[in-house]
Parts: structure tokens; sequence; C-alpha cells
């Protein structure tokens, strides 16, 4: 088997450059990894002369995907943050910390508020925040791999049955 892991790096890295458009940024964990992981098995299929993909490896390679777009998203945001000192917590945060006021009512809401304070103060004054990259990060690891895993079981099935009408 050549190129077992390629078409998943690769495919990975043009989900996360897509997740960083504004307009898409919303969606790229619930339609851009999905569809790369469709993406992916077709490219994994074609360079691997395979008709017939067992669905471990399908899942893996949806793992693979969802993690490299992961990865590189993680990447990108970090970046942009940097060069651009802003980003959606900071752009957002009066309704963040609206939100919290909402949803824990009667609590102390400024000691909740603190790490958030301190992510915002860090990203405007130097562009980065280790906490807000790490936090970020995970988050995108989770949704990412989740959805990946989530493609590559919905896929594996639709190959197989077009697999299947092709050799009738």
């Amino acid at each position: 088997m050549k190129n077992k892991y390629s078409p998943a790096i690769v495919i990975g890295f043009g989900a996360a450059a897509l997740s960083t458009i504004p307009i898409l940024k919303g969606f790229p964990m619930c339609l851009i990894v999905p569809l790369a992981v469709y993406f992916t098995l077709t490219v994994h299929f074609k360079l691997n002369g395979l008709y017939k993909i067992p669905p471990g490896r399908a899942l893996f390679l949806g793992f693979l995907t969802g993690l490299s777009s992961a990865v590189f998203s993680g990447i990108f945001e970090t970046l942009i943050t940097y060069f651009t000192r802003t980003n959606d917590l900071i752009e957002n945060f009066p309704a963040v910390e609206d939100m919290f006021r909402g949803i824990f009512t009667g609590q102390d809401i400024d000691k909740m508020m603190i790490p958030l304070r301190t992510m915002r103060t860090e990203i405007q004054t130097t562009g980065f925040s280790l906490l807000y990259s790490i936090s970020m990060s995970f988050g995108y690891i989770f949704m990412d791999v989740f959805m990946g895993l989530v493609g590559g079981a919905i896929f594996t099935s639709f190959f197989h049955k077009k697999f299947k009408e092709s050799n009738l």
C-alpha cells in the first residue's frame, strides 16, 4: 500500500484552511470535516487502487483527517490571533460575560471570569495566550476528531454500497 496516510494529512490541512474563512468558520466541525473525510476516502481509493476499504481503516482515516484538521486549525488560529491581536473571544467578550451572569446567578462571577479576562488581556497586549491556545486546540481536537470518525463511519457504508451497485 502506497500513500496510506498522506491523503488524510493533506486534506485535513485543506479543511483547516477552509475553516479559517470567516463565513465557513461556524461550520467546520459539522460540515467541512466530514466532507474532508469523504475526499480522503475517495483519494485513498484512487491512489491505492482499492475497490473496497475495511471499516476500521476508514475510521482510522477519518480520525487522522480530523486530527490533522484540528492540529492545523489550532496553528492557524494561533497565528491569526498573534498577528491580528483579536479573535472571537475578544470580539464577543461582553456577550460571554453576560452569558456567564445569566447561567451562574448568585455565584461570584468575577472569580469565574478571571481566566477569560487574563486570556483577553494577553491576546490584546502580546497577541498570544497559552491558556487560550491550549483550550482552543483541545476544542478543535475533540470536535474535529469526533466529526472525522462520524464521517468515516457514514462514508464507509456509502462506498460499500457504491461498490456493491457497480459489481451487480
